[in-house]
């Protein structure tokens, strides 16, 4: 009876051995994590909002995180695979205590004489700041985590924008942790002085800054760290008069004589003239240089410094043709 028994054994353990691995992963692997639940917060979050009466408590509090990976459900077989982080899209305006949102991936579960699973990517998160933000808080107003989950392959961490609403005041940082992509927009802001556009739009456009910066914009002092990139201010669109002296398009420059349009768009001045064929693209005006579209040899030239600067058109056979101020 003992050699029988012995017998049976080797031969379930040869019948085994000549089992392919792909069977006995599909037979004993263990099971995905879930994503995560996303979230479609309406303003402030209030379907899922914490509000906590202790100072430094974040007073919204989203948490998404994908589901970890079953281990190996039986003899020889992978971990299952992390989940992916949930989607979080939210704003937030005038909240004292400030904000964190945690949208990690899963961790890949244990295996059994294979590879554990594999982690889960990060989320993803859109957030709208408005109004006043932590001004009760701590060190960090507004905390973002998206970490990927750990396993035999680590899941990418998650794509995040945050969104600064013109006037907002963020007490402390805006950080965040782990993004494989995070994009930090001012493209709502407005800035009126010129200098300060300037300054502000070659700094923000700096990849070095994004990382780790800070910068006043209209009066308002912001913070941040973790990003990988910054959306720029945008520039005031100047109410000036047309060459008639009447109130023009609201972005027309002011050019006399007659016979050209020049139109204003921030950071671009666009012109246009008045030829034998009617209106024709002269070219951009961008950071002082002069972009032509036209193949009559047509030019733009800057003259004067401050308020005093204006834009000269020449034509093709080198005649001043308008001025415009800037």
């Amino acid at each position: 009876m003992a050699k029988l028994r012995i017998l049976a054994a080797v031969l379930l353990v040869g019948t085994m051995a000549a089992a392919s691995s792909a069977a006995l992963a599909d037979d004993f692997s263990g099971e995905d994590g879930d994503d995560g639940t996303p979230i479609q917060a309406p303003e402030n979050g209030t379907s899922t909002i914490l509000h906590h009466a202790s100072m430094g408590t974040p007073e919204i509090d989203l948490t998404v995180d994908g589901g970890d990976g079953g281990d190996s459900a039986g003899w020889g077989g992978p971990g299952g695979n992390g989940g992916k982080g949930g989607l979080v899209t939210a704003s937030g305006t005038d909240i004292a205590n400030g904000i964190t949102i945690v949208a990690r991936g899963g961790n890949g579960g244990s295996g059994d004489g294979f590879d554990d699973g594999n982690g889960g990517d990060g989320g993803d998160v859109d957030l709208t700041l408005s109004g006043h933000i932590g001004m009760n808080g701590p060190n960090t107003s507004v905390r973002i985590d998206v970490a990927g989950g750990t396993g035999t392959v680590s899941g990418q961490g998650g794509t995040v924008v945050v969104h600064v609403a013109d006037g907002t005041e963020v007490a402390s940082r805006i950080a965040v942790q782990n993004a494989s992509q995070a994009t930090l927009d001012f493209s709502g802001i407005t800035v009126k002085d010129k200098a300060e556009f300037k300054a502000l739009n070659e700094y923000l456009s700096n990849p070095a800054n994004a990382a780790i910066g800070g910068a006043t914009i209209n009066g308002h002092n912001y913070m941040w760290n973790g990003f990988t990139d910054i959306q720029s201010v945008l520039a005031a669109i100047r109410k000036l008069v047309g060459s008639t002296g009447i109130p023009a398009h609201p972005d027309y420059l002011d050019c006399r004589p007659g016979g050209v349009k020049a139109i204003d768009k921030g950071d671009v001045v666009t012109f246009n003239a008045k030829g034998d064929g009617g209106w024709f693209h002269v070219g951009e005006l961008v950071d002082g240089g002069f972009f032509s579209s036209n193949v009559s040899g047509w030019t733009v030239t800057l003259d004067g410094k401050g308020r005093k600067q204006v834009a000269q058109v020449w034509n093709g056979a080198g005649e001043l043709v308008s001025t415009c101020k800037l």
